[in-house]
């Protein structure tokens, strides 16, 4: 079974905090994550439905690397002034989950992804999440990766749907591959990669 983790966030900035926000993820949030033991990657995204949203993609070696001590370090009530002033006047998602499909396969890159979130889902329905993203997704045209998250902790019942390629990715959704989780089916969102 996988052990890889990912820490999912989601930043809305106000219109004024936007240049900020992504000069501190560029020269001080995302080097200080990737210097705590146990984070393997960072990515972001910018969307393509909504102005002023911004996704980060961290791969974990475990989920719980957000609770040790390394990474306790810089969270929370040791957050610098500057990751405090950020946080406290942007709308923050964050959501912990552990990678159920395909393995340890860690995140590549492509020119387009396709989030999809489920809420709501206990962990007999998993797999229903599971088989429909792999039906619409896993052999069809233009996909280069399909990853499948469940949510930890304060996240179970969440699942989150990554996937990765070019073209008009939402056009692959068939959401009768489902089954029972159609309607538990809460976003689902264009990204661009993030250039500085």
């Amino acid at each position: 079974m996988s052990t890889i983790g990912l820490l999912f966030v989601i930043n809305e900035p106000p219109a004024a905090m936007e240049e900020e926000l992504n000069a501190w993820y560029d020269t001080d949030h995302i080097p200080e994550r990737l210097a705590i033991e146990g984070f393997l990657s960072a990515e972001r995204y910018v969307s393509a439905d909504h102005d002023r949203r911004y996704l980060a993609l961290y791969d974990l070696s475990e989920v719980g690397v957000l609770h040790s001590p390394a990474y306790m370090a810089f969270a929370g009530e040791n957050f610098t002034p500057w990751t405090r002033r950020v946080v406290s006047r942007t709308k923050v998602t964050r959501i912990e989950a552990t990678q159920i499909y395909p393995g340890d396969a860690m995140a590549m890159s492509a020119p387009r992804f396709l989030v999809l979130r489920f809420d709501g889902i206990d962990a007999a329905a998993a797999s229903l999440v599971t088989e429909g993203a792999k039906h619409c997704f896993a052999s069809a045209p233009g996909v280069k990766q399909l990853r499948v998250f469940e949510g930890k902790g304060e996240d179970t019942g969440t699942f989150l749907v990554i996937v990765g390629g070019i073209g008009n990715l939402e056009s692959l959704i068939d959401p009768g591959a489902f089954a029972g989780a159609a309607g538990a089916l809460v976003t689902t969102e264009s990204y661009l990669p993030y250039r500085a």
